[in-house]
């Protein structure tokens, strides 16, 4: 550093030290500290909007992370420079630090909890209650509010900080003068596909789905994240956006289902070695209160089934034929799956591409599948307005980028409570020419933590006045786009961090090569339009979006799927067999054919072929194939000779005329036909020959003649 610089940064040190502290708020200490050895964690503060006369309470744990005991530790509350923030900047600043400093202000004197030593790796809760009045909170705003740890450790004789968190708290007095925000939140109902590929596409019928695992029943129970997330909705005017495979799954599992012994096994695995599932009751209840929580003319965002992945779609499926298909179909029926559920109508208009990340491709892409709006990453488009027209001719949906970001960090509920606070009054304060509405999203599988805070916040917000909520309906409608029309990102600035979890081109081929081999297999099923549309929602499970999370079991699925249609091509085949031995002249051939098909198959006959001529076949009777049975037919046969003849025995569809499946091939052995018997027989037989034509020849030559005739 230059020598003038030095100076420089040793006067503002200087300075630093000079600045005075806000009322109620004790002398100076070094905030600074040489390591932070002490994770200080808030689990509630109260009220979360403090007022006039209030006392507001702050309670969590500290954890000592050092190998050494802490002593003397005290946890109290810090209020920064006693001033409110400069906006969402300044809010961004100071969520932005690691270790203390001295902006972050002293902590105010009488108001600290004494939590004593902690050894290493232990922790200690505390509470602390700091009244109003005692804030030095004077004018409307949002302040910092650190809570720290202060204590000595590694022997040390100096007390120092050794941990702070820091959140936020809003002032908003009675009398205060501003115009609400308007709010739109997106409430996602989102999770990765758990019922096994197999169990969707081999023609299961009165058996129950199999799920790979049974996280489900823990995200839709008490406390889980998708009850969270129907319970923290409230009466708040959100848009739900779902994906119908979740609620198709949570139908199948109040029915009844089972899962996998083991999440690695899939196919036939899973299916034949599981146990029952924990979660019935958990998700009837899930489904109840959700269908209480949109009976109320509730904004209904209906993802495609599955919620494919766009980008993939767009950037790797040009050439893949049968694409397009697949997602709108995934499109119908996930409508379908909705109305049946919940019965309401969604609205389908809205496509949400991974993280709000879009490009030209993809929104076309989104445009063809008649979505005329676009959840758009607040990153990517320029300006702060949550609605504008793009030149690609769709409406950008723009989500606060900072917002969604809080939301996806899992740092709990009360930080990301106070944080949303924080922000929508910020944006509150902010003079109204600059001032726009909000568009809440956040990540497709938010934590539960993370949405009852921004339920919580919310609901504030609304009660203290500073925003009013709406639907994504509503604003759209509430909120003109401005003037001018935003540029769509090319293909080619699309971000690589993005592009490095998408699905391959070749493994979009291969999941839509399935449907034309389970075309193959439909003939042969006598409930075929159940098995269609549930390998079609299988295959649309493979696009999901919630695969770019695991990319590893996104490919296991799909290569489930395929194995689980292989396996049903060969479910209805011939038992081998390779001797059979015939006692006699005639007899019956037995025949036996498997059907591995949890229903009735169709379509197919039988047709045996011998090898050699002293083996006589009868017709074959028509196949009656049971569900999940072997069943055999006997054939007629007709031996005139001993030894031994191949016969090959071959099933062929009896539409196209195909062989279906392995010939057997075995060796029919005849035995215990005496051929002397034969022989009489057979000379009988010749003598009645000879005698017939004596007898003829006789009455022709008693024609001709006139006369009598007597034969030698």
């Amino acid at each position: 550093m230059p020598f003038v610089g030095r100076v420089a940064a040793v006067v503002l040190l200087l300075l630093a030290g000079c600045v005075g502290l806000p009322p109620g708020v004790a002398g100076a200490a070094d905030s600074g500290s040489k390591g932070l050895s002490v994770t200080v964690t808030l689990t509630s503060l109260s009220p979360a909007v403090p007022a006039a006369g209030d006392t507001v309470t702050v309670k969590g744990s500290v954890k000592n992370t050092a190998a050494t005991a802490v002593t003397g530790l005290h946890v109290g509350v810090r209020m920064g420079e006693g001033k409110p923030l400069s906006g969402r900047k300044g809010i961004a600043d100071v969520a932005g630090r690691s270790k203390p400093v001295s902006a972050d202000g002293d902590e105010i004197s009488g108001h600290l909890d004494d939590v004593g030593d902690v050894a290493a790796g232990k922790s200690a809760d505390f509470s602390v209650a700091v009244p109003v009045s005692a804030l030095g909170m004077d004018k409307a705003g949002v302040y910092e509010f650190a809570v720290d740890a202060q204590g000595t450790s590694d022997g040390a004789e100096e007390t120092e900080t050794l941990g702070i968190t820091r959140t936020f708290l809003p002032w908003y007095p009675s009398g205060t003068s501003a115009e609400a925000t308007l709010v739109s939140a997106v409430w996602p109902l989102t999770a990765t596909p758990h019922i096994n590929a197999w169990s969707m596409a081999n023609g299961e019928d009165k058996g129950e789905a199999v799920f790979s695992d049974d996280t489900l029943a823990d995200d839709l129970g008490d406390g889980g994240r998708l009850d969270d997330a129907v319970r923290a909705a409230g009466d708040l005017p959100v848009t739900w956006v779902v994906d119908p495979e979740l609620l198709a799954e949570a139908s199948a599992m109040a029915a009844g289902y089972r899962v996998a012994s083991s999440p690695d096994d899939s196919g036939q695995q899973a299916v034949q070695d599981n146990t029952a599932g924990s979660g019935r009751s958990a998700a009837s209840s899930w489904l109840k209160r959700l269908k209480s929580a949109v009976s109320d003319d509730a904004d209904v965002v209906s993802l495609a089934y599955g919620d494919p992945d766009l980008a993939s779609v767009a950037h790797h499926g040009g050439g893949v034929d049968g694409l397009m298909e697949l997602l709108k179909q995934a499109g119908s029926s996930g409508v379908a799956e909705v109305e049946d559920v919940l019965g309401v109508t969604p609205e389908t208009g809205v496509a949400w591409p991974a993280d709000g990340v879009v490009d030209t491709g993809i929104v076309g892409l989104a445009k063809s599948l008649g979505s005329s709006a676009v959840v758009t990453s607040g990153t990517q488009v320029p300006g702060s307005a949550p609605v504008q027209d793009t030149s690609s001719g769709t409406t950008a949906l723009v989500a606060d980028s900072t917002l969604g970001g809080v939301l996806g960090d899992d740092s709990g509920q009360v930080l990301v409570e106070q944080r949303v606070l924080a922000e929508t009054l910020a944006v509150t304060l902010t003079s109204p020419k600059d001032r726009a509405g909000l568009f809440v999203v956040p990540p497709r599988q938010v934590s539960g933590d993370a949405v009852q805070g921004l339920g919580a916040a919310l609901e504030a917000a609304q009660d203290a006045g500073w925003v009013k909520g709406l639907t994504l309906d509503r604003l759209r409608t509430d909120m003109a786009a401005p003037a001018g029309e935003v540029a769509v990102p090319a293909v080619s600035a699309y971000p690589a961090s993005e592009a490095a979890d998408e699905i391959s081109a070749d493994q979009l081929q291969s999941l839509v090569d399935q449907k034309g081999r389970l075309e193959t297999l439909l003939p042969l099923l006598t409930e075929p339009d159940r098995v269609e549309q549930q390998t079609q929602a299988a295959m649309a499970s493979g696009l999901s979006t919630a695969w770019r999370a695991d990319q590893t079991k996104g490919d296991a699925y799909r290569t489930g799927l395929a194995d689980s249609i292989t396996a049903s091509l060969g479910a209805v085949h011939l038992v081998q067999k390779s001797k059979v031995t015939l006692s006699g002249d005639s007899g019956k051939l037995q025949v036996s054919v498997d059907n591995g098909l949890q229903q009735k198959a169709q379509g197919l006959e039988l047709r045996l072929t011998s090898q050699a001529p002293m083996l006589e076949l009868g017709d074959v009777p028509d196949l009656s194939l049971t569900a999940a049975a072997v069943s055999t037919v006997s054939v007629p046969v007709a031996a005139r000779s001993n030894g031994q003849a191949q016969v090959t025995a071959q099933l062929y569809r009896t539409d196209t005329g195909e062989a279906w499946g392995d010939p057997v091939t075995f060796t029919v052995e005849v035995t215990s036909i005496q051929t002397g018997a034969l022989w009489v027989v057979g000379g009988g037989v010749v003598l009645m020959l000879v005698a017939v034509g004596r007898i003829a020849w006789v009455r022709r030559k008693k024609g001709k003649g006139g006369g009598s005739a007597t034969p030698r």
